[in-house]
């Protein structure tokens, strides 16, 4: 009474016009946002690329500073050992030279950058030593910061 089929096979299958529509929409879908991830992947990488390029660049930057500082403060060393060595006066002294030969450097080099114009100073001869005591200063009470336990530290649990 009738015919059992056990398998066919179709070659061309043909869904009706709008489920085919709608298949092809999720497959574009998806291809879209994969697209989407690809490009926020690469975004994202190059951002952190960027970032960590900046970070090293600044980290290099910052050594370089301080060798050029270490120098400065090792010249200086030497300057000042040898001026006390030939002429026996006092280290003190001999940084208020330098401190003022700085100072005058630095006006020299203001007043030929063409960007200024006026340049306001005092040159009046204890000033030098005025801004040298000021410095000398702030050392002393950076060095006494450094030495003190931390704010609110009464020493307790250390052993």
């Amino acid at each position: 009474y009738g015919y059992t089929i056990v398998q066919s096979l179709v070659n061309d299958v043909r869904p009706a016009e709008n489920v085919a529509v709608a298949m092809n929409e999720i497959v574009a879908q998806e291809r879209l946002r994969r697209a989407a991830e690809h490009r926020a992947q690469a975004e994202y990488i190059t951002v952190v690329k960027a970032a960590e390029a900046d970070a090293e660049s600044k980290r290099l930057a910052g050594e370089g500073i301080a060798n050029q500082r270490k120098a400065i403060v090792q010249g200086y060393q030497e300057s000042v050992a040898g001026l006390q060595q030939a002429t026996g006066v006092d280290a003190r002294e001999i940084m208020s030279v330098v401190l003022m030969t700085q100072y005058f450097d630095a006006l020299r080099d203001m007043a030929s950058n063409g960007r200024n114009s006026v340049i306001f100073s005092n040159h009046a001869p204890g000033e030098i030593a005025s801004i040298q005591q000021q410095f000398l200063d702030a050392i002393v009470a950076a060095q006494n910061v450094g030495a003190q336990p931390p704010a609110g530290s009464n020493g307790a649990g250390r052993h």
